[in-house]
């Protein structure tokens, strides 16, 4: 994806790696029905889960801790 940083010396354009997440329906009340997660250590955390057999059986709890670009985040996975 290519987003455009707009901190003090930030080159014009930046292709950064994104993992898009789509949700089942209802599941996020605004439009549109996924997330893009562009956190190289969420990715990380969390694409192998998804890549299981059986991912779709539980709803994964994401928690931010601090502001980007510093931000750490936790991964829970919870049985449906």
């Amino acid at each position: 994806m290519i987003i455009h940083p707009r901190y003090a010396g930030a080159p014009e354009e930046k292709e950064v790696e994104v993992l898009r997440v789509h949700l089942a329906p209802g599941v996020k009340a605004l439009p549109p029905p996924y997330y893009d997660i562009t956190s190289k250590t969420l990715i990380a955390q969390l694409l192998p889960l998804l890549l299981e057999r059986g991912f779709e059986r539980y709803e994964y709890v994401v928690t931010k801790f601090g502001v980007a670009p510093k931000a750490r985040f936790t991964l829970e996975r919870v049985p449906l």
